[in-house]
């Protein structure tokens, strides 16, 4: 106890001093950390160190090469094409217009140009699909492109039935380019429009022409013999038909077969001759003259009548003849010959028409 107190005074500065330094802060300096090194891993004797593996995503995203930009030539005619083979013909035409206008040069604007006028051609628009074709043909002299181009616009022509302007496009094709794949199928086409006009000689001649190895050659042939048939065909003779009228009132029409007309002629011109003959005897010479006068123009009218009877029943004749020959060979319709590079575009129809699909009344 007395050592405790006698320490006392000693501890009293110690004290002191603790609370003065409890007062100032104190400022700690941070300790500096060292890096953990990772121990390097030891690879066995004679086995190379296997690369760490990229993340699947990345590792594709460097193997694959920069995308190459899209060729808006080749967009712009393939939406045309497939709305061409959709049957969106109007917005097929707008595409393959502004494919031209915009690349004119390119080699696929033959591509556009057909587009258009089988476009043109598939929407009943016949005309604008025959300008068509013929703007390719002129853009393509001596080219197979611009053969078969002036083929169908004949072909258009043929089916608005403008036989006329389609036999003269046969016939340019044919003198252009004799060995045409389709120049069997424009001869045909032209005999048919010389048996519209009754070119019976010529027509034959040009079903002469297609090949033996042709699709066409067996309905041209057979077409052919029933031409040398037509002379055959039951004809009246209208001069004939008019002397028996003159000679007997009715007669013409009766050798016509019109059995009705010839019976009212008959009764009508008696009618005035025996009115005619009965006024003359009673001294009534005015109503005789005029009553002779109106006979004479019935009997006039008997003669005309007949003659016109005759050429209206050969005609009528003719034409069931030749409505025969085509309800004959307009079916089955040959084959057609595989057209010339290049192929046509993605949807477009075989070109050619049906042969012969309209019948007679409405051709001639």
């Amino acid at each position: 106890m007395t050592h405790a107190l006698a320490l006392v005074p000693a501890l009293v500065p110690v004290l002191a001093l603790a609370q003065v330094a409890a007062q100032v802060p104190v400022q700690v300096e941070p300790a500096q950390v060292e890096p953990t090194q990772v121990p390097a891993q030891v690879v066995p004797a004679g086995r190379a160190e296997q690369p760490v593996p990229a993340p699947p995503g990345e590792e594709a995203d460097r193997a694959a090469p920069a995308a190459a930009p899209e060729d808006p030539a080749r967009l712009t005619i393939d939406h045309a094409e497939s709305l061409l083979a959709e049957s969106d013909l109007y917005r097929a035409i707008g595409e393959f217009k502004r494919f031209l206008h915009h690349w004119p040069a390119d080699p696929r604007s033959f591509r556009a140009m057909q587009g258009i006028a089988e476009a043109y051609r598939r929407g009943g628009k016949l005309a604008l699909a025959a300008a068509a074709y013929q703007r390719i043909a002129a853009r393509a002299p001596g080219l197979p492109e611009g053969g078969e181009a002036q083929f169908q616009a004949a072909e258009c022509f043929y089916q608005a039935r403008q036989y006329a302007v389609a036999e003269a496009h046969y016939r340019t094709l044919l003198e252009d380019d004799p060995g045409h794949p389709r120049r069997d199928l424009a001869h045909y086409r032209i005999s048919w429009t010389l048996i519209g006009r009754e070119q019976y000689a010529e027509a034959r001649r040009h079903l002469e022409l297609t090949a033996a190895t042709s699709a066409y050659h067996e309905p041209a042939s057979r077409l052919a013999e029933r031409l040398g048939q037509a002379g055959q065909v039951r004809r009246r003779s209208p001069w004939l038909a008019g002397l028996l009228a003159g000679l007997l009132p009715g007669s013409g029409h009766l050798y016509v077969g019109r059995l009705g007309d010839a019976g009212l002629a008959l009764l009508v011109n008696a009618a005035f001759a025996v009115g005619t003959w009965e006024a003359a005897a009673h001294e009534n010479y005015t109503a005789a003259t005029l009553l002779g006068l109106f006979g004479l123009g019935f009997y006039l009218g008997n003669i005309f009548g007949a003659v016109n009877a005759a050429e209206r029943d050969n005609e009528l004749s003719l034409r069931r003849y030749v409505s025969d020959l085509v309800l004959e060979l307009e079916s089955p319709q040959p084959a057609q010959p595989p057209l010339p590079p290049p192929a046509p575009a993605a949807g477009q129809a075989a070109p050619g028409a049906p042969l012969l699909g309209l019948r007679l009344g409405v051709r001639w």
